[in-house]
């Protein structure tokens, strides 16, 4: 897909490689199935809890969905063996201890960019 995906050919990609149908992503997200297909073709977009509900359901940060990026952070560029392991790990857990986990990265990470800014 071109240079810059938009936000209806992310939600479409990441829904078929989910191998979903519009139907079960609608229901999902508390919506109708013309819905999301209207979003896929960008002819409409879905309120701020369905995005946030989409990024859930995706795993994705509503970033990725929302702005210009073509497609997520490349993991294979994380060269610190311990934190893959770590990674690996907190992927086998539950959905709130991941969300613990996701949240307490997000904080220590914003509080680097932070530390960064006012340098």
């Amino acid at each position: 897909m071109g240079d810059q995906m938009t936000f209806g050919e992310k939600v479409r990609d990441l829904r078929k490689k989910r191998k979903m149908t519009q139907e079960q992503l609608a229901a999902l997200i508390g919506s109708h199935e013309s819905h999301v297909g209207r979003y896929e073709k960008d002819q409409s977009f879905p309120t701020a809890p369905a995005i946030r509900k989409l990024a859930e359901i995706f795993n994705v940060s509503t970033d990725y969905l929302l702005f210009e990026q073509t497609e997520q952070a490349d993991l294979s560029e994380i060269n610190d063996e311990e934190l893959i392991t770590l990674f690996k790990a907190v992927n086998e857990m539950d959905d709130e201890n991941k969300n613990f986990v996701k949240k307490f990265l997000q904080m220590t990470v914003n509080e680097n960019k932070i530390k960064q800014m006012l340098k």
